[in-house]
């Protein structure tokens, strides 16, 4: 078994490649303690030499080139809690307010201060909570500069990930759950008396559910009757015209007026519709992933921890 988090960078390092072993895909405890281990090499400490998460981060990078050992087990490592994980909370709710009003999620917040909710070991964010365990681990995590988290996750090849039946079930589900809300957000009196008054009949927030759902239906045929690029423009461009609407109703709010009710559901869509262009990036096999915006989105996972 892997070593803990207490070993040194050396020890860790130096047992993995010495056993030249892979890690198991179906081995999710084991895939756990490895992540654990591998994120404490990058975590600051006193030591010499190890005082900076960003060199620390640089000095992994350089250990994962030329161990190619160490690289397979990390990208299996990070498998192995994808598929044996519910990813949907992770997906749909972290970094997203959750309360249709604004004082409901305020003092839902407060409360959860107070008494945080309890977390199932199937649930990714236990992963992310017991990955990244200490309070200010989101400090070092946001002080790695952009580009290197980019860099980093483009080595372990991040899209790997969606050709797995399993996971792209559950993104495909959490794609649905945001594209129900941003629906049912978008026939709210607030957005709907505010919006171009061309677009009330063709209400982009509720056209990108139809869509959501013809992405289902095409990924649930073994041969679709239209390339994926053409849907997943057409998706793109629906999301587009949805945030143009939520620029169009701040921009007339100073003579139109504004409630907090208007200004909270503009911040609830903006969040939820962010969060679509994810997973639909993930989906497209356009082979352009933008990994920049995925490690704002694992800055938000790490933090909320």
């Amino acid at each position: 078994m892997f070593l803990r988090k207490k070993k040194t960078k050396t020890d860790f390092i130096d047992t993995v490649i010495r056993r030249v072993s892979v890690l198991s895909l179906t081995e999710k405890k084991q895939g756990l303690d490895f992540l654990v281990s591998f994120f404490s090499i990058i975590r600051p400490s006193f030591k010499k030499g190890k005082r900076n998460a960003a060199q620390n981060m640089e000095s992994v990078m350089e250990e994962l080139r030329l161990h190619p050992v160490l690289l397979t087990n990390l990208q299996h490592a990070l498998f192995s809690q994808l598929i044996h994980t519910d990813l949907a909370a992770s997906l749909t709710e972290s970094g997203i307010p959750l309360a249709q009003g604004f004082w409901q999620e305020f003092f839902g917040r407060f409360r959860h201060k107070l008494l945080p909710t309890l977390q199932s070991e199937n649930d990714f964010l236990f992963v992310i909570n017991h990955v990244f365990f200490r309070r200010n681990d989101c400090l070092w995590v946001e002080s790695i500069p952009r580009e290197t988290w980019v860099r980093f996750f483009e080595m372990i090849g991040l899209s790997f990930q969606a050709d797995d039946r399993r996971i792209l079930y559950q993104i495909l589900q959490s794609l649905k759950i945001l594209a129900f809300k941003v629906a049912q957000l978008g026939l709210e009196k607030e957005v709907v008396d505010y919006i171009p008054a061309e677009e009330r009949e063709h209400n982009p927030f509720l056209e990108q559910n139809y869509l959501i759902h013809e992405l289902e239906d095409f990924f649930a045929k073994p041969a679709a009757e239209r390339p994926l690029g053409d849907l997943s423009s057409r998706i793109d461009k629906i999301l587009s015209e949805c945030f143009q609407s939520i620029d169009h109703i701040r921009q007339n709010q100073s003579s139109r007026g504004a409630s907090l009710h208007q200004t909270y559901t503009l911040i609830l869509l903006a969040n939820k519709l962010d969060r679509m262009t994810i997973l639909i990036d993930v989906l497209d096999r356009d082979h352009h992933f933008d990994t920049a915006k995925f490690v704002d989105f694992f800055k938000i996972l790490v933090r909320n921890s």
